[in-house]
């Protein structure tokens, strides 16, 4: 995937253990490599398909582009809320299936999963900024990602706020991301279709 390959990636998990410490990492990592499964498995998959169908469109049939977009958009909604359901029973079956301490891990998960359900959305159609030739628009995206994800992770530490609100502060800033990098994502689908000039648009 062109964007980002899991939601919380190595140096955010870097970036909580430097504000909340080893337990809070530990519990995140658990959490978010079990409710990123889904985006492993299936997201790759769609996301490799996209690129291939995308790159054919974009060459040879551009009109046809937004409307293949908005289809693969669509088609991953479905998707993304089974993600918000499985978020929504980690909390009672992380304790269960790896035991008592790890009940916190859960938690992490559910809130974890509306990001990761907005990332199932967007991350497989992210590539059509490199299918653009537009990886500017792509670098100002994962800077302001960048800026997001430290102030989210470094503000509730300020107010000495816990690791689940540090983590739900992470998510909503992740979901606002996906949210900014969709309608981007959207303009450039829309930009391949060639314009029509006025004097040929049909009458209303």
């Amino acid at each position: 995937l062109s964007a980002w390959s899991s939601d919380v990636c190595s140096s955010d998990l870097l970036l909580f253990g430097a504000f909340y410490g080893k337990e809070v990492v530990g519990s995140l990592g658990l959490a978010q490599r079990f409710i990123m499964l889904p985006m492993v498995l299936f997201g790759t998959a769609v996301a490799q398909v996209f690129l291939a169908e995308a790159a054919e469109l974009v060459r040879d049939r551009p009109a046809e582009v937004p409307a293949f977009f908005r289809r693969v958009s669509r088609k991953m909604v479905l998707p993304a809320l089974g993600l918000l359901c499985l978020g929504a029973v980690c909390p009672f079956a992380f304790p269960i299936v790896f035991g008592p301490p790890w009940k916190t891990a859960g938690l992490y998960a559910a809130i974890l999963s509306v990001s990761c359900g907005s990332q199932l959305i967007v991350s497989p159609i992210s590539t059509i900024s490199i299918l653009r030739q537009r990886q500017d628009i792509q670098f100002a995206l994962d800077a302001l990602r960048a800026v997001a994800v430290v102030l989210a992770v470094w503000l509730p530490s300020r107010y000495a706020a816990g690791g689940a609100v540090a983590v739900g502060c992470y998510a909503a800033v992740m979901t606002a991301i996906y949210g900014i990098s969709y309608l981007a994502y959207l303009r450039l689908a829309h930009g391949c279709a060639p314009s029509v000039p006025a004097a040929q648009r049909p009458a209303l």
